[in-house]
């Protein structure tokens, strides 16, 4: 039976116009759903990586709009996974979450793409760097990969060490090919949504605080890492997502809450 999806088809993109009209803020009137019945969850995996400033003028539109994306994804059973990658090269701005090693990230995607240019915000989904500053066909790519099934079977379990000082987590992959290396980002869900999800109280983009990345040498593995004391009492949960070297494309990923 052909699924049906449930994804927010947002009906904007992010430029200055848009915001100085005031328009970016009238949500309802920037979605429009498609059909919403999902039977079964969907077969793909969805990594959407926000490179963004806190501070920038499109900031508030990119927050939004992965807001509601993961809103729609919960509803959806679907296994979408939303990074926010806070930057530290944008002129004029200071963002506090910004870290060397997430900018080092964007600019990795901008190589790849031979042109050396970034631009914040702008999502990458599951590895397509392509697709710029237009939220609607990110919002696209989006749905399309949520119903493309995953390359690899890949799970990961985890905790924090009783100390609060370490992280140990376990994978278990299949299929995984060779030219891969496993990412690990640890990050902080913020204050969880009280009452009942809705449109209006929707949950907070997970912001990346710490970054690892490890070849996956086997079908399972264990590590441990670190958290120093920056990080000591702010990571709540880690995303791990398999990703190719070579054209950068997401395999699987998945999501371990740490202080369960």
């Amino acid at each position: 039976m052909k699924k049906k999806i449930v994804i927010a088809m947002l009906c904007l993109t992010m430029t200055p116009a848009l915001l100085q009209a005031g328009l970016m803020m009238s949500r309802q009137k920037k979605i429009a759903q498609e059909a919403t019945e999902v039977r079964d969850p969907l077969p793909g995996v969805a990594v959407v990586e926000l490179f963004t400033v806190r501070n920038s003028p499109r900031y508030k539109s990119a927050d939004w709009m992965m807001r509601r994306l993961s809103f729609e994804a919960t509803k959806s059973r679907a296994r979408l996974y939303a990074l926010a990658f806070h930057v530290d090269y944008a002129r004029n701005t200071t963002d506090p979450l910004s870290t060397p090693v997430n900018t080092r990230r964007h600019y990795m995607y901008s190589k790849a793409r031979d042109d050396g240019k970034v631009t914040a915000p702008q999502m990458v989904v599951n590895g397509n760097q392509d697709l710029g500053e237009n939220a609607q066909e990110a919002v696209y790519s989006v749905a399309k990969t949520l119903q493309t099934p995953s390359e690899i079977e890949f799970r990961i379990e985890g905790a924090i060490t009783p100390d609060g000082r370490h992280v140990v987590l376990k994978y278990d992959a299949k299929r995984v090919p060779k030219k891969t290396v496993l990412n690990i980002a640890l990050v902080d869900d913020g204050m969880p949504v009280e009452g009942k999800m809705t449109e209006k109280n929707l949950p907070v983009v997970p912001v990346v605080l710490g970054f690892v990345q490890v070849d996956p040498h086997s079908t399972n593995g264990r590590m441990r890492i670190d958290l120093g004391d920056e990080l000591r009492g702010v990571v709540t949960s880690a995303i791990a997502y398999v990703q190719r070297r070579d054209d950068l494309i997401v395999l699987g990923a998945d999501r371990v809450d740490l202080l369960q």
